[in-house]
């Protein structure tokens, strides 16, 4: 990671699958993030109230609710400005606008690429990791 500021910066990765979350995590981690885990949308908001992460990845297929209800309850009913990048093997013109309708920064298909994933992390929080209070995490 080139920015130092950005060093430490907590990312709430959101994903029912094992493979994928270790993937992003060690990826991740290995960068500099702080990486907190959520493997559905009960856990998912568990975790965002209480750790009120600098960054959120959401993966669309979660097993208890629909992730976008989920990237608008963020967005609308808390009214927070944490950036989200929606991660979706559903890809249509459709899904990616109602995505963003729901309040996510940014919408990418899968299979991605994890360099162009960290720098689009990387380019949301240069302009928005003031919002981000960093609090102690010890155990995910």
């Amino acid at each position: 990671m080139e920015d130092k500021k950005l060093r430490g910066k907590t990312i709430l990765v959101v994903d029912s699958n094992n493979e994928n979350r270790a993937m992003i995590r060690f990826h991740l981690s290995r960068l500099g993030f702080e990486i907190i885990e959520a493997t559905n949308g009960q856990i998912a908001r568990e975790k965002y109230l209480k750790y009120d992460p600098c960054f959120v990845l959401l993966e669309t297929s979660l097993p208890d609710m629909d992730a976008l209800e989920i990237c608008s309850w963020m967005r609308y009913e808390l009214d927070s400005n944490v950036p989200i990048i929606i991660l979706s093997s559903e890809n249509t013109d459709y899904d990616r606008i109602e995505g963003l309708k729901k309040g996510a920064d940014d919408y990418i298909g899968k299979p991605y690429n994890l360099e162009e994933l960290t720098i689009r992390i990387e380019t949301v929080l240069r302009r928005t990791a003031n919002r981000c209070s960093k609090r102690q995490i010890s155990q995910y």
